[in-house]
Order: structure tokens, then sequence, then C-alpha cells
């Protein structure tokens, strides 16, 4: 297409154009930014609304968008020239050569948004947001015959007046249009987008080393540092879209992206991201007592968490198809052998706790891990994930768990014997006539790495050694079983704590000199080491 003379007075508009704020529109609400107003992939979604779509929105009616409250008393029955490119140069409807092939020589402000967006691949949402910063057009009551006359504010420079070249409601939408468009692909360096060789594009630029012409010999290629002067205050522009928003108005604080916002959702894509804030591991939930998760054993449980500052520009959610959860990862969804039980299988351990987290503000992840059956060193990788949407990038969240063999060992720390099992009675193990009763026992150092329970699937007893598991002849009733004198006292005994074991031992009817050997066993599990606890007792006539 040949716009020679056009591109040469679009250059001279660029910077001018009028400033449109309209008050009754707050800034975006969530993610705008002055140096990304809105992402390239939004703004060049042509596709976003059909024709009947867009008539639809102006009528007020409910559709698969943002309902326009009331509708458009200026443009929902307002019909406008209609345009046509034959190949060398544009025709309206006004004209006297319009050609009904082309198409009725009216058509409704729809059709024209319409045409126009699918003219320069430019989203028809962005330019009705803009008619709307612009002049009003699409929700105010003053349909006044100007605000048509420049309803993009093209070529309307702050000094004042439009160019009558492009005045009207048809010429405004579809050079407005192009002039977004246009300044979109020139400030990312695109020469090839509606370029003949003869235009000088002045307007913002992204980072980049980029021409701002066609004309090599005379433009050659810049590096381009994406920044810009706009009200006195330097930004960095993110992204062609914001250079074009602001080549367009060249002013902060539009209302642009909050007009755009309330009808058609955020000016970015959804981006998920976060950082790791904090981890913890704990031995209960309520996270009063501390713990690790290096020297665990087998079978044993920590509760940890992670707490997560989202970093994205979307809201996270606990509930609903999209919840955001914690999952496994390195590789994503592998089922983990620390699971217990997880609600939401072995490959997600966690839901976020806070029902939403907006961008900004920090989540919470918790959940009990069990170690497994096997000792080893594993590195449990973790990230987060919008449920049925996409994983976040990955933080390097990982629970260095370390799985030791349980260790069963004691030393002894004092033994005794006396006549009664209040201990207040002296008695030694020497002397006794047959039958005697003596209570003895003996207080022992827990020097492993598992804590001593009295009961439950690996409850502590003294047990006859020497050899192991001997029927003793000083046997008394109250044992728990001929070798097994006795269970330890405490219900609980960790490492480096002190349990006490006592029993009664029943003389027998032979005299002699008798060596008991005892020991400790974990039921079911391992008999400990053997420090050569022993009671020396004579029998006498």
């Amino acid at each position: 297409m040949n716009f020679r003379r056009f591109f040469g007075l679009a250059a001279l508009s660029l910077g001018l154009l009028l400033f449109g704020g309209l008050q009754q529109y707050a800034q975006a609400t969530t993610d705008y930014s002055n140096s990304e107003m809105m992402d390239d992939v939004v703004f060049n979604k042509v596709n976003s609304l059909t024709e009947a779509q867009i008539q639809s929105f102006l009528g007020g009616q409910s559709g698969p968008y943002t309902t326009l409250a009331g509708g458009s008393p200026c443009l929902t029955a307002y019909q406008t020239p209609n345009f046509h490119w034959d190949g060398s140069s544009w025709h309206y409807g006004t004209d006297s050569n319009w050609n009904t092939a082309w198409g009725s020589a009216n058509i409704s402000a729809a059709a024209a948004v319409y045409q126009a967006a699918q003219m320069w691949g430019i989203n028809p949402e962005v330019i009705l947001a803009t008619l709307e910063k612009e002049e009003s057009l699409v929700s105010g009551s003053s349909c006044d015959a100007w605000r048509y006359q420049s309803a993009m504010g093209y070529d309307c420079p702050d000094s004042g007046g439009c160019s009558s070249t492009y005045a009207g409601f048809t010429k405004q939408v579809l050079w407005g249009s192009w002039q977004l468009e246009f300044g979109q692909e020139r400030s990312e360096g695109n020469l090839a987008w509606d370029g003949d060789g003869d235009i000088q594009y002045v307007g913002y630029m992204t980072a980049g080393t980029y021409q701002r012409c066609d004309n090599s010999s005379t433009c050659p290629p810049t590096l381009f540092d994406g920044s810009a002067v706009i009200d006195g205050q330097t930004i960095q522009l993110a992204n062609g879209a914001t250079a074009s928003l602001y080549s367009y108005t060249p002013h902060l604080n539009q209302s642009f992206p909050g007009i755009f916002e309330q009808w058609f959702g955020s000016t970015l894509v959804p981006r998920y991201a976060w950082q790791v804030s904090g981890q913890y591991a704990y031995t209960d939930a309520s996270k009063t007592t501390g713990a690790g998760t290096v020297g665990m054993l087998p079978g044993t449980e920590v509760y940890v968490g992670v707490t997560a500052l989202n970093s994205g520009n979307t809201t996270w959610t606990n509930s609903g198809p999209n919840a955001v959860e914690l999952g496994t990862w390195d590789p994503e969804d592998r089922m983990s052998a620390f699971c217990d039980n997880w609600s939401n299988g072995c490959n997600r351990p966690a839901t976020l706790q806070q029902a939403s987290v907006a961008p900004g503000q920090t989540g919470t992840f918790e959940f009990w891990m069990k170690a497994p059956s096997t000792p080893g060193t594993y590195p449990e990788h973790f990230d987060l994930l919008m449920s049925g949407v996409a994983w976040f990038p990955d933080q390097g969240l990982t629970f260095y768990s370390t799985v030791v063999p349980p260790v069963y060992s004691w030393q002894p720390a004092g033994q005794f014997a006396y006549t009664d099992q209040t201990m207040t009675t002296g008695k030694g193990t020497t002397g006794l006539l047959p039958g005697d009763r003596v209570w003895v026992g003996f207080t022992a150092k827990n020097t492993g790495n598992v804590t001593w329970k009295n009961s439950g699937p690996n409850p502590i007893h003294v047990g006859t050694t020497d050899p192991t598991d001997r029927l003793s002849a000083f046997f008394d009733g109250s044992w728990l079983g001929q070798n097994r004198p006795a269970l330890m006292q405490q219900a609980s005994v960790a490492p480096g704590q002190t349990g006490t074991f006592g029993w009664w031992m029943q003389a027998p009817s032979k005299t002699g000199i008798y060596i008991e050997h005892f020991g400790l066993v974990a039921e079911g599990a391992a008999w400990m080491n053997d420090p050569g606890l022993n009671f020396y007792m004579t029998v006498v006539p």
C-alpha cells in the first residue's frame, strides 16, 4: 500500500495527540504499571470480538464479554461511511464513485470498529477503549457532532483543532487504529509493516538495536535502551504495545488501562510467578516444636511448609478448578517417597491455605512428610502450579531430607536392689534365701537415635541375655514372661534421656551363686548393644 503522503502527516502528529482522561475510570487495579500498560499479545488479539459481539456490547446486551451497562447512546444505532482499499487508493461511502460491490455505503459503528481491527491486526477492544478515552463516545450520553469528528483524537494535537483530512468517525477509527498498530510495530523495529521507504518514525522505541526508518543510509541501526521521558518521569518501555500507547498519548496515568480492564479484563496476559519467602519444618502441626528433615527415621513424620510471594500478575485462589497447589517437581508430578496420605495425591502435597493471594501478597503451603523405609538422602523438589492452567517458573524449592537407619543403643546409668518397690529399704542380691523376693532395676541412658516407647509396635523391654531369651531361674509371676522381666516405666524416652526399669526377682529353691545377665530389646525391631549389665545373685540355705 502506498501511504507516502499519509505517513508524513502521521509522523507530524506523533507525540502531540489529545490526552483524553476520563475521571470516572480508575487506573487498572491489579497489574497495570507505567512501564507495561498492555501486553503485545492482548494488543494484537484481533479476533477477541466478532462484529456481532461488538454490536451486542454497544447495545448493552449480555454475552461472552463484559456488558456495557445501559448500552451506548452514541454508537448503538450510529451509521458511518464505509471504507475500502482497492489496491492503489482508499474509497469511502461518501465518495461519488463508491462501488456497491464493496458493500453498503454506510455501516454501523460496530462494523467500522471490526473492519479497522481486521485491516490492521489490532484488538477491537483497544479501539473501543480508545474511543472512550478520547471522546467518551462508548458510554457517554453527549453525542455532539464534534465528538464523532475527533472520535479517536487522531491528528488532533494538544495545541487544538483536528486535521480535516481525518475528521469523521470512519476515518478516525480507521487511521487511529492504524496509528496504534504502526506505533507498536515500529517501536519494536519492524520496518516491514506498512512502509515504503519514505517514512521517518519518531515515536518511542523499545530496547534493542533497531532502525527507526527504512532508509539505512540515513538511519543506521541504533541501540535503543527502551527508556522514555514522559511527564518528566523516565520509564522503561516493556513492549511495543506500551510504546505505541505512549506515542499516541504521551502522558502517564492514562484512563485507557482502567477503561479496558473494566470492560474486557486485564491488559496483561496472566503471569504466574513466585518467590520463596521462607520454609520450615516442625514435629507438630501447631508448629511449636522445631524439627529438621535431616536425620529422619523411617516412618517418622515432619510438618513442613513454605511461604510464597506472589510475584506474578494473577491472583491465586485455593478453590475452584484453578486452585493454586504445591506439586512435586524434577520431574514434575512424580510420586513422592515422602507422601503421607496427601489429600490431592502423592504428587500434590498441599493447596494454598488462604482463600486468595493477590500479586505482592504472600501465601502459605503446609503438609506432613513421612520418611520412607529405605535410608538415604532425598532432595525433595517442589514447585507451584495453577491447577489446569500452568506450572509456575521453578524457584528451586527443595527440602533436603536424610533418612537414617534406626539405632537402638544404651548405656547403664545405675542399678539398684531393694526389699520393696518403694526402694526405701536397702537390700543386696547376696545372701538370699530360697523364695525371697528382691526389687531390682537399673536406669539406662538412650544413646541411640530412636525415641524409646513402652507401648506401640516396638516397646522397650528388659530381656535376659547371655544367651538372649534364656529362661531365668529368678522368674517371678509379675514378669512379662520368663525371659522378659519388665518394660520401661516411662511412656517415652528421647535420645539423650534416661529411662527406668524395675522388677521383682524371686530366689530359686536351689542354693548357689548366679550371675543374671540382662539387656534391652526393642521388641520386633532389634536387641540393643550389650554393655555387660549383671546382677550377681547368691542364694543361701
